[in-house]
């Protein structure tokens, strides 16, 4: 629970900071990215609300997701978004 509401809070900071601010502190993670490379990546993916959800993991993000492991040929089969993904558990976190 403690993560979940970790992740939470981690996302609602990504959200509301400014995206020079998230792309200087994730930068000791992505050394060979350049810093102007990050920044556009967050400022994009802040503006398509990419991280609008939190911790909670939609169906439709899943089902793409499925799809496109399995056009990759990462994956054999989509398996139930039941049997991967806990819906109440983020609700009870979060509660």
């Amino acid at each position: 629970m403690a993560m979940i509401r970790a992740m939470a809070d981690a996302l609602d900071f990504i959200r509301a900071a400014p995206a020079a601010e998230v792309a200087d502190l994730i930068a000791p993670r992505f050394p060979e990215v350049p810093a102007a490379h990050r920044l556009r990546a967050i400022a994009r993916y802040q503006a398509l609300g990419l991280w609008e959800a939190g911790p909670t993991f939609p169906r439709a993000a899943f089902e793409t997701l499925g799809a496109a492991m399995l056009a990759a040929g990462a994956i054999s089969h989509v398996p139930p978004f039941e049997a991967c993904v806990d819906r109440e558990i983020v609700a009870e976190a979060l509660a």
